[in-house]
């Protein structure tokens, strides 16, 4: 019997100004199970850290393990943070989860609003130019969202640095092996942000 797909658990923690190594240093001394991830923006919204978590599906877990009113971890953040937003999501299906290891000094998270009935077609499109595309750097986390906005679909990608990622990407544009075809048509919002993986992160 096929085991149900894990749950991935995106945290994102909008650091107070000039907060965000105090916020990392307390995220790191809470030894979170279970934690496959923690970035900060280099570009993108200004003095976030993101924490990505993973867990089995099952009556005694499913829920949020972040719930705000607990005494727990986040009360170390408080004099620090700002603001916390949750969104659960699953790996698309043909994407193995991701392993730890070192993938590169500069991770993009890419996070597109897709239309609605446009999913099914979406991954069809991708399991197609997908592996052509990850052999030319690699996407170790390809998403969609099961709780808050379900038109949601969150891919990052790896580099070395900004000039890898320049390079890769116009040599993927002019073989046409990426992006896949039918995004004019699929997407009604697209935002990016450029990451640093913190050192203690698993996947780094």
């Amino acid at each position: 019997m096929q085991s149900a797909p894990m749950i991935y658990e995106l945290t994102t923690i909008h650091a107070a100004a000039g907060r965000v190594k105090d916020v990392i240093a307390r995220v790191e001394a809470a030894r979170l199970d279970d934690l496959v991830a923690v970035w900060s923006t280099e570009f993108g919204r200004i003095n976030d850290v993101l924490l990505l978590r993973r867990f089995e599906r099952s009556a005694s877990n499913a829920e949020t393990k972040l719930l705000l009113g607990r005494a727990d971890w986040l009360s170390a953040l408080s004099a620090v943070t700002v603001d916390i937003d949750v969104t659960q999501f699953q790996m698309v299906p043909y994407v193995c989860d991701p392993q730890a290891g070192s993938y590169g000094a500069l991770h993009e998270m890419r996070t597109y609003v897709f239309r609605l009935g446009t999913f099914n077609e979406l991954l069809e499109t991708w399991k197609k130019y997908l592996p052509r595309r990850a052999m030319m750097s690699p996407a170790p986390i390809i998403m969609y969202s099961i709780t808050g906005n379900l038109q949601k679909i969150v891919h990052i990608w790896t580099y070395e640095n900004f000039e890898q990622r320049t390079l890769v990407r116009e040599k993927a544009l002019d073989e046409g092996v990426w992006p896949a075809p039918g995004g004019a048509e699929r997407w009604l919002s697209q935002e990016n942000a450029l990451l640093k993986p913190a050192i203690f992160s698993p996947l780094r």
